[in-house]
């Protein structure tokens, strides 16, 4: 299971550090990662934005995350996990979006969000 945190100076894969030892004493593995240039990671002379964390995140689900694992993102992270499985169908089995906060460059996918979490073969469907 991949455990995103929010965009915030503040927060980092710490955060969920809690989540993660309890999902671990339930015998469930859980990935934690601080997104570029927040938490530990290094902050180099990248151009941070969207595209950057948009890429970032299915290059790392890509290269670390086991194939369709759960996620766990909150505030922002939510948003590109959501991106994510809109452009890569199947990469998570299950999403929990804790206070997902989009803002209104993607209040127009909402209604998208909707029916990917909730129609038939969605996010929530059983497998």
């Amino acid at each position: 299971m991949l455990l995103l945190p929010a965009f915030s100076t503040v927060s980092t894969r710490e955060e969920m550090r809690p989540l993660a030892e309890h999902l671990a004493a339930q015998g469930c593995s859980s990935v934690l990662v601080d997104w570029p240039g927040f938490g530990d990671s290094t902050r180099g002379r990248l151009l941070y934005g969207p595209r950057l964390y948009h890429h970032f995140l299915a290059d790392f689900a890509t290269a670390v995350v086991p194939k369709e694992a759960a996620i766990v993102a909150a505030g922002h992270a939510a948003c590109y996990a959501l991106m994510l499985a809109r452009d890569r169908l199947g990469v998570w089995s299950h999403a929990v979006l804790l206070a997902p906060t989009c803002g209104d460059r993607f209040r127009p996918r909402w209604v998208y969000i909707r029916e990917l979490t909730h129609g038939p073969g969605g996010l929530s469907a059983r497998r």
